[in-house]
């Protein structure tokens, strides 16, 4: 992306954070500094979403399937969110994103419960207009229902990732490459969409005659 800064770290993080109810901010030592990993120079591929950085030692999210350095670069990611009021208006589409990226195990609870809300509201932004402002509000609205069940997570992802999001760029080129990046990881659950909507219908999101784009 011309005039685009790729995520590179390390960078600041906020002292303190507010994420949705799925997706917990980054850990933050006592200095606001994000926990970041050390790396070793090998380069290694994301187990979630395919990322190849370099390797390193450090913390990731506790249910999420991601590599050190790939979890930074999100955390790096998110402190150019909360440091800029005119991209929060793209927030949860960035949260969403990486979590059904990084699925987790289809045995753990919270896992099987964040791939089904994340997907829900990348449905309702991409394929029926929803303003991505409006997550944490739709979120509420989705935790009690419907019951989610495991969703067999695709192979392949998308092949955009968070760091093709620029932490630097003219707003418009981050709202572009923030919805292709969303796209991305959207059509790569094709096989659930189906399912996603009518989780949406359940919820009361959607009307039940309202099919789901093609």
């Amino acid at each position: 992306m011309p005039g685009a800064t790729r995520n590179t770290y390390p960078r600041k993080m906020p002292a303190s954070s507010d994420d949705d109810a799925i997706v917990e901010p980054p850990d933050t030592s006592s200095t606001g500094t994000a926990s970041t990993g050390t790396a070793t120079g090998a380069l290694g591929a994301c187990p979630g979403c395919g990322l190849r950085l370099p390797e390193a030692d450090g913390p990731t999210h506790p249910y999420m399937t991601s590599s050190v350095a790939c979890w930074d670069t999100y955390t790096y990611l998110l402190a150019a969110q909360y440091g800029d009021a005119g991209r929060m208006g793209l927030h949860q589409l960035v949260v969403d994103s990486y979590a059904v990226q990084h699925p987790g195990s289809t045995q753990d609870p919270r896992a099987v419960q964040s791939v089904g809300i994340h997907l829900m509201t990348l449905c309702l932004f991409l394929d029926h207009g929803t303003d991505p402002a409006l997550g944490t509000t739709l979120h509420k609205r989705m935790v009690e229902r419907p019951t989610f069940h495991p969703l067999p997570a695709p192979t392949t992802r998308g092949e955009l990732t968070c760091a093709d999001v620029p932490l630097s760029a003219p707003a418009e080129q981050i709202r572009r490459a923030t919805f292709d990046w969303a796209r991305s990881a959207w059509s790569a659950w094709s096989e659930h969409h189906a399912t996603v909507h009518g989780w949406l219908t359940i919820a009361g999101l959607l009307p039940s005659t309202d099919a789901p784009r093609a």
